[in-house]
């Protein structure tokens, strides 16, 4: 396992063309990147994809732009037909596509900042890019690169081993029920496409619902996907049933669908989903369950939602080489016939090399969550009684314990993922500790991400965002721990000697 050293700026953990992170050891440098400075981005030799445009991906398209004869324009290449007619349409008339190119799809549009910061946004929400492996083949093919990189092989069906895993992890009785895509994202993403053909186009109903503050490009897609009739309304407490029982009296019945994490990423609150559930049954909203943070062999969200995406991209895919999420209808929702239909019609599918990856990969993640949800319970513990400790945010804070154990798997477990806030410097922390530091999470090893910093820097970076984050209880010096499966007493010592 690569951690517990520091490790240089910018190289690929793991070691691979197909990494989804790199190592961002100083906060400088995650300032650096959030700033687009030149000489930062230049060292990361990848990103999370949906992010920064893996070097494989950037070839094939500065390959697809010679070949189409779009040397003046930009180039974008994406999985399915219907997914770049949605980039052209996002981006706007100076778009053009999609054109069909060595198997996939290209948009091109001008080198302007409007149309490149709308197709980069889209890139990022939606996450409908072609992957590395894919542009890796596309590439070999064309005699542009000779070789491929060496991977596990894997022999035998990958979806039949990912499904039958997965159907474990759920707890559904059909594996081939579980609809498989190239990213967490594209599966939320063609769920609330869905939703809004169910609900707002046939139905009429206008409003959106999320509930407690979460991951980034699940709110952005709420935010900018609606139609200009359609409502989108943020409840920040998840804790606060009572409110939102009174929310639901008053636009219960213009309800399309409600957004719950669970818990949230990154503050661990744990919704009453049963409660919510029933709340949403009484008047007629879908509810949408995002269980990744913790992951589904954690907490058994499933009875309680009308759908459930997540990113497998954690956890499934453990090593930090791969992209992709799931979507599973609750087969007793009275939604799923008509909205599983429109999503498998839809979703994008998922590459076969990497299914093959994911189907190497996947018989480490019911290991992984045993180790590392026993590791974090140990040191999500020992950072609330560290005197150099803020606040600590888990599954089993007085907040979150009673609603986030009536949904886990079994008593006293607890998800791998907590977020804490060290006293004094948040850079004297950061810049020493002894662990792996980027994004993501749900990795075999521990990893590190300043989330605020990474996600929100926009709010970080001036008074104004910094005063509406202190309003919703988020400190800019919050850190996201994903906890991996290391001997627990290197990663306590680890924390220890950066928290002096």
């Amino acid at each position: 396992m690569t951690t517990f050293r520091d490790i240089p700026f910018g190289q690929p953990v793991p070691d691979s063309p197909h990494a989804v992170l790199c190592s961002i050891p100083r906060l400088t440098d995650v300032i650096g990147y959030e700033e687009r400075r030149p000489e930062v981005v230049a060292a990361m030799r990848v990103g999370y994809p949906r992010f920064l445009i893996n070097p494989l991906v950037a070839r094939a398209q500065e390959l697809a732009k010679r070949e189409l004869d779009l040397a003046n324009r930009e180039v974008r290449l994406v999985q399915t037909k219907r997914l770049a007619a949605g980039m052209a349409q996002f981006v706007g008339q100076a778009a053009a596509g999609p054109t069909s190119w060595r198997g996939v799809w290209a948009v091109d549009f001008p080198k302007t900042q409007q149309p490149m910061s709308r197709a980069k946004a889209f890139h990022q929400h939606v996450g409908a890019a072609i992957t590395s492996r894919q542009a890796e083949d596309v590439l070999l093919a064309s005699g542009e690169l000779t070789t491929r990189f060496g991977e596990t092989p894997f022999a035998g069906d990958p979806v039949a081993k990912i499904q039958t895993n997965l159907a474990e992890a759920y707890g559904v009785a059909n594996p081939g029920s579980i609809l498989l895509t190239g990213s967490g994202m594209t599966a939320f993403f063609e769920v609330f496409q869905a939703v809004c053909e169910a609900q707002v186009h046939h139905r009429q109903r206008r409003r959106w619902l999320q509930i407690g503050w979460q991951y980034v490009d699940t709110t952005e897609v709420l935010k900018k996907f609606l139609g200009p009739n359609e409502h989108f309304h943020f409840w920040p407490d998840a804790n606060d049933l009572a409110g939102l029982e009174k929310f639901f009296e008053k636009y219960g019945a213009e309800l399309a669908g409600v957004v719950a994490e669970f818990p949230t990423n990154p503050l661990l609150q744990a919704v009453d989903l049963p409660s919510l559930h029933a709340l949403c049954q009484k008047y007629g909203a879908v509810l949408m369950v995002d269980p990744t943070l913790a992951s589904p062999r954690v907490v058994d969200v499933l009875p309680y939602s009308d759908v459930v995406f997540n990113s497998l991209t954690k956890y499934a895919g453990n090593q930090g080489d791969f992209m992709g999420g799931a979507v599973v209808f609750n087969p007793a929702s009275k939604w799923a016939a008509e909205l599983r239909a429109m999503v498998a019609a839809n979703l994008a599918p998922h590459y076969p090399r990497d299914l093959r990856r994911l189907a190497t990969e996947i018989d480490g993640y019911a290991p992984l969550i045993e180790k590392a949800t026993a590791n974090a319970t140990r040191l999500a513990q020992f950072l609330e009684r560290h005197p150099g400790v803020k606040a600590v945010h888990w599954t089993g804070s007085a907040l979150a314990k009673k609603n986030f154990a009536q949904l886990a798997r079994r008593p006293g477990l607890n998800a791998s993922v907590f977020s804490f806030v060290p006293r004094g410097d948040l850079a004297h922390f950061y810049d020493r500790v002894q662990v792996v530091k980027g994004p993501s999470f749900g990795v075999n090893f521990t990893l590190l991400c300043p989330f605020m910093y990474l996600a929100h820097y926009d709010l970080v970076s001036s008074p104004e965002g910094r005063e509406k984050l202190a309003s919703l209880g988020l400190d800019p010096a919050l850190i996201r721990v994903s906890v991996g499966a290391e001997p627990y007493e290197q990663i306590e010592a680890a924390f220890a000697e950066a928290l002096k």
